[in-house]
């Protein structure tokens, strides 16, 4: 440990030989000491010996900068592209929820997403995600009922809430147009609980959702059925129903349930007895 005013006085040889040695020692040892040279310079190098830190003196000559403890490790390029010791690689993740660290800013469909734990938001993709999330809600394709005996829907896996809207439809007979749900064992058509109420009566169902118990042949009617999953462990759904008879002054008020084996896969709509063929309207499926 040495410091020295880097002047060369005039002396014997052996004097300014010494002198040298000296100033050759400060440089080799980084000024080091317990305070700082009282001679400076800019840019010097100086390593305080009490507090262990790593000072250099700014271009002007008029302060120390601190560097911090001259026994950390000193950050080089080559440690930040590789990794090393505790400084991670480019490209590596590293902060978690109490560490600070590197982080990668998420990609639209990562925001989207919303399942990767290691990359950040920013607010526009934030505002991004919500724009786009917001509007979630998918329309089918309209079906005619115009004939057959039933129209199914596919209901993609993770849906939790859909109806069925239909419009001014009829069949040819006088069977309940029903809905019912499937899986991937096929469609369910026992276990359904609940009621259809209408002015001349009451109703319950069991074989399917009744949007109309027992119409007349060429009863005509409209509305919407809505399915919401109430308990996902054991796929259960709760639906209710307003219809509307377009042929009559009549109003039917439906709701039920019911619990499927699996995850739902598809929603049809048809007749109690199977046989009975639409032959007026339409139906369509939205999701969300």
């Amino acid at each position: 440990m040495a410091q020295h005013d880097y002047v060369a006085a005039n002396g014997s040889g052996a004097v300014v030989r010494g002198d040298f040695n000296d100033a050759l020692l400060a440089v080799a040892t980084m000024n080091s000491g317990a305070t700082a040279p009282s001679v400076t310079y800019s840019y010097m190098p100086y390593v305080n010996t009490s507090d262990g830190h790593l000072y250099q003196r700014n271009a002007a000559n008029t302060a120390w900068i601190d560097y911090g403890l001259f026994s950390e490790r000193v950050l080089r390029t080559g440690d930040i592209g590789a990794g090393s010791g505790n400084i991670p690689a480019i490209g590596t993740k590293s902060a978690t929820e109490s560490l600070a660290g590197l982080v990668e800013l998420a990609t639209q469909a990562e925001a989207e997403a919303g399942t990767d734990d290691t990359v950040v938001m920013t607010a526009l993709k934030t505002a991004q995600a919500i724009a786009a999330l917001g509007s979630s809600i998918t329309l089918g394709t309209a079906q005619a009922t115009t004939s057959g005996t039933e129209h199914d829907f596919s209901i993609p896996s993770g849906t939790k809430r859909f109806s069925l809207n239909f419009e001014k439809i009829s069949t040819n007979g006088s069977a309940a147009i029903i809905a019912q749900l499937g899986d991937s064992g096929g469609i369910e058509t026992s276990g359904y609980a609940g009621s259809e109420q209408r002015s001349t009566g009451a109703a319950s169902f069991s074989s399917g959702i009744t949007l109309v118990g027992n119409p007349s042949s060429g009863s005509i009617v409209s509305g919407i059925l809505l399915f919401e999953l109430l308990d996902p462990s054991t796929n259960t759904w709760v639906a209710t129903c307003n219809v509307g008879f377009v042929s009559s002054a009549e109003v039917y008020t439906v709701s039920g349930s019911k619990s499927l084996t699996g995850e739902i896969t598809t929603a049809r709509l048809t007749t109690a007895n199977g046989t009975d063929v639409f032959d007026a309207g339409k139906v369509n499926v939205l999701i969300g």
